[in-house]
């Protein structure tokens, strides 16, 4: 068994004053490597808040900066076979009609849709089935990102989607407060929007993503189908943090 945790980062919203991409982004492991990751979770937290009293959720965002590296860091190598997804929704890029088509939670469920297809194509790889955990979203009633899933996508067939239900083992929601593994897809989430969505003076932050690389799923070359899905159709090399991304893949040695 696998189990996949996600969360989002960025918001629904689709006025000027909204993030201009939302990300929801996640891991997966064995279920044999869980109780361990959450001990590691847990502990290394503990360290880098060095005695202070740790907050009960660990916020990426409210975290100092090189407090986000450790915690990058930390998850990163909780888990040896840890793997990322992350879909990456650009918002200024959706035309009028598809602007208010996919209005919360509608954007929300689409991308989930692209995440569960790739967690069960990872998982048929696998040769095995995956259990799947999202943090708890106040805006939007879990069941009705449920029935979306598992009832109304179900029902059609592909090119309406492509997710492999065989390897689906259930669909659940938590508290991330409540549960240091949900916690550490936020970190992965929010490292991960930070090189995509500019702070107060303009500017993104690349290194996070840069200490994850070399966990996104890349399958047989292929990342952009796979272990990061943009969308809509967008040109890449727009945004600084997917042209460090391309020359990664051509040339490891350009990390630092």
């Amino acid at each position: 068994m696998l189990h996949a945790f996600i969360d989002e980062s960025g918001d629904d919203g689709m006025t000027s004053k909204s993030s201009s991409w939302l990300l929801l982004a996640g891991y997966a492991i064995p279920e044999s490597e869980m109780n361990a990751m959450k001990c590691s979770l847990a502990a290394g937290v503990q360290h880098i808040w060095s005695g202070k009293t740790v907050p009960s959720h660990v916020h990426f965002c409210q975290a100092s900066h090189t407090k986000r590296k450790a915690l990058l860091q930390l998850v990163r190598g909780a888990s040896s076979n840890l793997t990322i997804f992350a879909i990456a929704a650009h918002k200024p890029s959706l035309d009028p009609e598809e602007m208010s088509r996919l209005r919360c939670p509608s954007l929300y469920n689409y991308m989930a849709k692209f995440l569960v297809e790739r967690l069960t194509w990872y998982a048929a790889d696998c040769d095995k089935k995956v259990r799947m955990t999202f943090a708890t979203r106040s805006q939007i009633p879990f069941g009705q990102l449920k029935t979306y899933l598992l009832c109304t996508l179900r029902g059609r067939s592909y090119p309406v989607h492509d997710i492999k239900y065989e390897r689906l083992d259930s669909i659940g929601n938590i508290p991330a407060n409540h549960n240091w593994l949900v916690q550490g897809a936020d970190w992965i989430a929010s490292g991960f929007a930070s090189g995509l969505n500019q702070d107060q003076h303009g500017q993104v932050e690349i290194g996070y993503t840069e200490i994850l690389w070399g966990k996104f799923w890349i399958r047989k070359g292929n990342l952009w189908s796979y272990g990061i899905k943009v969308i809509p159709d967008f040109d890449r090399n727009e945004e600084k943090l997917f042209r460090r991304i391309g020359t990664w893949m051509e040339d490891p040695t350009t990390l630092t």
